[in-house]
């Protein structure tokens, strides 16, 4: 891991810490790691938790009940999707012309089977005390750039990416 953070730090040089996110079936929070119901009083948003992680180099834990955008649970896991969200009637009017039109794009949102996380923790990738299933990365366009011509390096070809417009952090972790 310390190659990783060595290597973004001289390439790439983002300007803000680059997230480890793990995800776990039994519920693990570390010890240290804030939750927003219980340091904050209230719910947030997952958006807002990689946030933290990304601009204040806090180590951020959640559980179901820490979280208050209820399509990332959904995409995570962590909630079983009600047919209304199936039938595209959540995505309807603000996302979709129709219902119809918010199904489709229902079906083509990634999500993780419901029951198979239970918690979500995220961190800077440099302080994180844990192996992480997912690393985000934020930058500029060059600096993104140079990510992509660094994971081509050695495979050539192209790099393709989805987008529902809706949900994305959620979304760029499963």
């Amino acid at each position: 891991m310390e190659k990783l953070i060595q290597a973004l730090q001289q390439y790439v040089r983002p300007e803000t810490f680059p997230v480890a996110v793990k995800f776990s079936a039994d519920g693990w929070l570390p010890e240290k790691a804030r939750r927003p119901k219980a340091s904050f009083g209230h719910r947030l948003n997952l958006c807002q938790g990689i946030a933290m992680a990304r601009r204040m180099g806090w180590t951020v834990g959640m559980l179901p009940e820490d979280h208050a955008c209820a399509p990332s649970l959904i995409v995570l896991g962590l909630a079983e999707k009600p047919d209304f969200v199936a039938r595209g009637e959540l995505v309807y009017p603000l996302y979709a012309a129709t219902p119809e039109i918010g199904a489709r794009t229902e079906e083509f949102t990634p999500q993780l089977p419901a029951g198979t996380v239970r918690s979500v923790v995220i961190a800077p990738l440099e302080r994180a005390a844990f192996e992480p299933d997912v690393i985000l990365v934020y930058g500029n366009a060059a600096q993104v750039a140079r990510l992509v011509q660094g994971a081509l390096y050695h495979r050539g070809g192209r790099i393709t990416s989805h987008f529902t417009g809706r949900a994305s952090c959620a979304n760029e972790l499963v």
